[in-house]
């Protein structure tokens, strides 16, 4: 759910910028998204996970499972939105 929040709110932020002709900005909103699916997204889950669990975890495997969800799934949504917009913009330009 988070993943599609965040495809969501960079679509709509490369809209804005482009409406106020901030277009150098969008590399900067697309790696700002990239540098927190690999660090801070993940850690949000996994902090979910350990209040379910009772404070610990006590095997690894679900830890590795989510970061390599934000990192593959969240990374991939976020390449994916980045060229379609700009697939989009070139359209419309011509």
């Amino acid at each position: 759910m988070l993943i599609v929040i965040v495809t969501i709110l960079q679509f709509s932020l490369y809209f804005i910028l482009d409406r106020y002709k901030y277009y150098r900005i969008k590399w900067v909103v697309f790696i700002l998204i990239v540098f927190c699916n690999l660090v801070f997204f993940p850690d949000i889950f996994i902090q979910k996970f350990r209040e379910e669990e009772g404070g610990t975890i006590r095997c690894g495997l679900p830890v590795m499972a989510i970061h390599l969800a934000f990192w593959i799934f969240g990374n991939g949504a976020s390449v994916f939105t980045h060229i379609v917009y700009r697939f989009i913009k070139i359209k419309n330009r011509e």
